[in-house]
């Protein structure tokens, strides 16, 4: 379905892209979730970004995160990892978590990929999400929406 179209998509329009979807990170078993990140400001600016705002969060090892700090604890390391021209893809976007928290870490991270934008840092590379959420779109503001129906070319 979804995935099997953006895989598709992507090979078309991003050759050198990985094949990597939604970016899990790979965090250190018993550490501070701020020390995985190459800055504390950096941290900082990156958690806050996708709405994980909770200093207390940010002190514990990833393992003991609810799954909606877990969620949001990936997208950040997602963020900074990516690299210029490559897009960062996030399939099933939101998909894991209830509609409130998912509507709260798109608007966040809507907030800041637009704050990326004007200030032209956007030029890193691209976001792709997949979802089956409709809702998502109205808080990501997305630049492109590709809607799939069966039956129907996107």
């Amino acid at each position: 379905g979804k995935t099997t179209l953006m895989r598709q998509l992507l090979s078309e329009q991003f050759p050198e892209y990985d094949g990597s979807l939604y970016p899990r990170g790979e965090w250190p078993t018993g550490q501070p979730l701020i020390e995985a990140f190459d800055t504390a400001e950096e941290g900082r600016d990156l958690l806050n970004g996708v709405g994980l705002c909770s200093v207390p969060s940010w002190c514990k090892p990833y393992g003991v995160l609810s799954n909606g700090e877990k969620y949001r604890a990936n997208v950040a390391l997602a963020l900074q990892r990516r690299r210029g021209g490559t897009p960062v893809v996030f399939d099933e976007w939101t998909s894991e978590l209830d509609r409130d928290l998912g509507r709260s870490v798109s608007l966040a991270l809507g907030k800041r990929l637009r704050r990326e934008s004007v200030a032209g840092a956007g030029s890193q590379g691209s976001y792709v999400f997949t979802t089956c959420h409709d809702d998502v779109a109205n808080y990501l503001q997305p630049e492109l929406i590709c809607y799939c129906s069966v039956g129907e070319a996107p």
